[in-house]
């Protein structure tokens, strides 16, 4: 079966509504390269609403239709379009990937405390209106970028410095609260 989904395999698919990944499909952590399946393989899929993984994929799983690594430590795709406009974080998360909640039609995220690592623009374009980060988050690059309906961020004691573009057009900002 298929291995890999190449970066910007699916770019802008605009109407891709529900994606099943087999078993045979691998992660490739250098997505950074343009090598392997990563959260980068779906950019600007507006209309995901869900995600399913074979259950017997040794790298990745699904729940509630969005897509996480098979140990379930990290959020790789928040399908945009999938209902409620709230979402909690599982515990277990320690990265968020780069563009996880790109698109997504939250208001707000519950992110765990024990998250390691914010990905680069991983509200982008969201309808987020606010968000606490905890402190022990390291900040993907414009991380909040783009996110135009954002109204307030709080940033958790441990964090001292934003990220390169981490608030850049954010429109709605009214409020952040830094440690």
């Amino acid at each position: 079966g298929i291995e890999q989904i190449w970066v910007g395999a699916f770019y802008e698919c605009q109407n891709l509504e529900y994606l099943y990944l087999p078993k045979s499909v691998k992660y490739n952590t250098q997505n950074e390269q343009n090598m392997g399946t990563s959260s980068i393989s779906f950019e600007r899929c507006y209309n995901l609403k869900e995600i399913v993984v074979h259950a017997d994929s040794p790298y990745f799983t699904s729940l509630d239709g969005n897509l996480y690594s098979k140990d379930m430590k990290e959020l790789i795709v928040y399908a945009p379009k999938r209902e409620g406009k709230s979402f909690i974080v599982p515990a277990s998360v320690e990265k968020i990937a780069t563009y996880a909640f790109a698109f997504a039609e939250l208001e707000s995220v519950t992110l765990p405390s024990g998250l390691k690592r914010l990905g680069d623009f991983a509200f982008e374009y969201s309808k987020l209106k606010s968000i606490e980060i905890p402190g022990s988050a390291e900040l993907g690059n414009y991380c909040l970028a783009y996110a135009t309906h954002l109204e307030r961020a709080t940033l958790g004691e441990g964090i001292t410095a934003t990220s390169y573009g981490m608030f850049t057009s954010c429109q709605s900002l009214i409020e952040v609260v830094f440690p």
